[in-house]
């Protein structure tokens, strides 16, 4: 992008005016709330990614971020039996 004296906003317009199919940009601070919520509601990272369009790896990076303890793959809340 130095070379070409383009900004990072100018180079991802074209490639989207181009049809190119660009990866997730990660959560964005409005979507953090929602997804610290899915996580602790007992949704997998995988699940929370997919919500949001990006990475497992991403939504931990971004959850570990804010302060959410990243549990364990077999540490998920149970649901309630209702009773």
């Amino acid at each position: 992008m130095t070379k070409y004296k383009l900004g990072k906003g100018t180079v991802l317009k074209l490639l989207r005016k181009q049809g190119v199919k660009l990866r997730a940009q990660g959560l964005s601070n409005p979507e953090l709330p929602e997804a610290i919520r899915l996580y602790k509601s007992g949704w997998s990272l995988q699940r929370v990614g997919d919500q949001f369009d990006c990475s497992a790896e991403t939504v931990r990076q971004a959850l570990r971020a804010a302060g959410v303890v990243i549990r364990g793959p077999h540490d998920r809340p149970r649901p309630s039996s209702g009773s």
